[in-house]
């Protein structure tokens, strides 16, 4: 049989290696001739759907070895978004210490950052996250609906995301006791007088 057959939507040996999160898989179906370029229907390379699926250190390989961080599927989800749909808090801070405010500049066809999708999905700790490290609390979709309006079915997450809407990542930051990053944030230059709760300073 050959390495690049599929199913009816288009799924190939590497491809679904690659949603297994099996590096020795990958490695075999690279090593027959199948290609980091492969796509299923719905326009998914390897490194979107081991994002998707949350295998961070198969995500952290193929970006290694070949695999585009600009890539997008048929409707332009890049890899942050593509972990941030799928709930997967290590492989969307990996990717956002990797690629900085681009991770959070990432939108798709519908104008939904990786922020907005969590937030639909319900993905609260995906979230915070990604709140505290600088998403856009005020964003919305190319609808013009925010992150409360999307996770209208998960009170817990349009709760925060109201309290959170408009502040400022040193805020946020701050709010969750996350005391590494807030530290970091100051030793960046972060003006802590203007930037800070009241509580803080």
């Amino acid at each position: 049989c050959s390495v690049h057959e599929g199913d009816n939507d288009g799924y190939s040996g590497l491809i679904l290696a690659a949603c297994s999160g099996s590096l020795d898989l990958v490695k075999f179906f690279l090593s027959k001739g199948a290609s980091l370029s492969e796509r299923n229907n719905n326009g998914d390379t390897p490194l979107l759907l081991a994002a998707y699926c949350g295998h961070t250190k198969l995500v952290e390989w193929l970006l290694d070895h070949g695999s585009d961080i600009a890539e997008r599927n048929n409707t332009d989800m890049g890899v942050t978004i593509s972990a941030a749909n799928g709930g997967h808090l290590d492989t969307v801070r990996f990717l956002v210490e990797k690629l900085g405010a681009l991770a959070h500049r990432e939108t798709d066809v519908g104008r939904y950052t990786p922020y907005l999708l969590a937030a639909q999905r319900g993905h609260l700790h995906v979230v915070q996250y990604l709140a505290s490290r600088g998403s856009d609390t005020t964003a919305t979709t190319l609808r013009g609906l925010g992150a409360a309006s999307l996770s209208v079915e998960h009170p817990a997450v349009r709760s925060y995301c109201t309290y959170v809407h408009g502040l400022s990542p040193l805020e946020i930051a701050c709010d969750l006791r996350d005391v590494d990053f807030v530290h970091q944030l100051i030793r960046s230059g972060v003006d802590v007088a203007t930037e800070a709760p009241a509580a803080v300073r």
